[in-house]
């Protein structure tokens, strides 16, 4: 067997980029979530009247709570506002550029030698502070992301690298902007090597440059905030016997369904939009309408602050069950945020608003699977005595079944909560809930596998 010799000087090159890539993407995240907070602080406490909860909005603390009264209307208004500016400004820099640039990493990666544009992902980071900030359903994550592939395409012109370092490098900095805002360098190194394909392949020399970028971003951006997880845990979740194994079985069947519903329902509201016969100014308008009249709507129904996530990011609902801020609320209610948050997230996105589907999926998730443990603690208390955990768990299912990445999502359920005692029953659920849904994701560039890439490099060769 022969043996690779030791490369200090491969090794000093990585740690440079990859380090100074992620130091670089996680001061971007720091930025970021400083002026997105103040914003959500302008419009939802400032506007609407609502403080929102979860950690996604308390990371700098500059949310002082209510400052006006509470506007049920300005729940709708919002919304539309935002994405009516936000639908303004594409149109007007498409005006001046013709088009936004692609920003699909995995695109970039597979066909254009690892070639990532700068200025649009940077542009659309500003997009998606107006989009989240003013109450639409989607994530952070995907813009620092976007940013974070952005500079590395920045850093391979400034230092000339070569395409292979370049296709690795840009991988590294999603890795590196995902890992610093949400505070999961481990599962967004695993992420940036599982989301290339839909098979299960992987991208194996891409793990180590951006386990380096993550660590990196990650560190950056808690040392001005703090290291703690996002949802930490109030309960020690145990996992105690074999038999647990078959309610389990159950959530990973129900995310698996539920996955396939909410891709659908993506791609279809997507396809609506762009068949539109409108001035794109107008259908991120369209898109906030919908999401702030379902926010309205709901909570004119429940009386329950609580569906208020289906606007926004949604995290607090998750925090008010797993870090056991307030009592557990019913399974009515769980349901209604999860198809309702599908709905949103649908709207918000396919309309051309700019966000991240990341922190919606696990939302969704985890509503699901706290609904389906309740249900599950009713018929068999034995085997479910706790039914948060099937919230945790439910996240890394969901999450398993719309993107293609198990590893990434069996990673998740633990970063997020700053607990691996549910390892086990995530394993099993994310695994079953990828098997049963290999045929749809969220990410349709996604190549079937890495054997298809050879094959397409070797026909173009010829």
């Amino acid at each position: 067997m022969k043996f690779q010799r030791f490369n200090p000087g491969r090794m000093i090159k990585w740690l440079l980029l990859s380090g100074g890539l992620g130091a670089l993407a996680g001061l971007i995240a720091v930025g970021y979530q400083f002026v997105l907070e103040g914003a959500v602080y302008m419009c939802f406490s400032r506007m609407i009247g609502l403080a929102p909860s979860g950690p996604v909005y308390a990371e700098t603390h500059h949310m002082f709570g209510i400052t006006g009264d509470f506007s049920p209307w300005m729940i709708i208004i919002v919304p539309a506002a935002g994405g009516l500016f936000v639908g303004i400004l594409t149109w007007l820099y498409t005006r001046k550029w013709k088009e936004l640039e692609s920003t699909d990493e995995i695109e970039a990666f597979h066909r254009k030698e690892g070639r990532y544009p700068i200025i649009t992902p940077f542009f659309k980071l500003l997009l998606s502070i107006i989009t989240l900030g003013t109450g639409g359903s989607g994530g952070k994550e995907a813009p620092c992301g976007n940013a974070g592939a952005a500079c590395a395409s920045a850093m391979s012109v400034v230092f000339r690298l070569d395409t292979s370092t370049r296709r690795i490098l840009m991988v590294a900095g999603v890795a590196a902007g995902i890992g610093a805002v949400f505070r999961i360098p481990i599962a967004a190194a695993v992420f940036a090597v599982e989301f290339l394909y839909a098979s299960g392949d992987i991208e194996g020399e891409v793990l180590i440059p951006s386990a380096i970028a993550g660590i990196m971003g990650y560190t950056v951006f808690a040392s001005f905030y703090d290291f703690d997880p996002l949802l930490p845990i109030a309960e020690k979740y145990q996992f105690r016997s074999v038999m647990e194994l078959f309610p389990y079985t159950i959530l990973a069947v129900v995310a698996a369904g539920c996955g396939g519903v909410f891709v659908y329902l993506f791609r279809r509201t997507g396809k609506l939009f762009s068949s539109m016969k409108i001035n794109m100014a107008f259908k991120p308008l369209i898109g906030g309408l919908i999401t702030g009249l379902i926010g309205w709507a709901l909570l004119t129904l429940t009386k329950d602050v609580d569906v208020l996530a289906v606007i926004g990011d949604g995290f607090g609902i998750l925090e008010e069950h797993i870090s056991g801020g307030q009592a557990a609320v019913g399974v009515g209610i769980l349901l209604l945020v999860t198809f309702a948050k599908m709905v949103t997230t649908s709207a918000t996105i396919g309309s051309g608003g700019i966000a991240g589907l990341f922190t919606p999926s696990l939302v969704i998730g985890g509503t699901l699977g706290g609904a389906v443990g309740l249900l599950l603690n009713g018929i068999m208390p034995g085997l479910v005595p706790m039914p948060t955990a099937y919230m945790i768990v439910g996240m890394s299912a969901f999450f398993s079944s719309i993107s293609n990445t198990p590893m990434c999502a069996i990673l998740i359920a633990c970063e997020v909560t700053g607990n691996y005692q549910l390892l086990i029953p995530a394993m099993w659920a994310c695994a079953l809930s990828f098997l049963l849904c290999r045929e749809w994701s969220l990410y349709p560039g996604q190549m079937p596998s890495l054997k298809n890439v050879w094959n397409q490099v070797n026909n173009e060769n010829k």
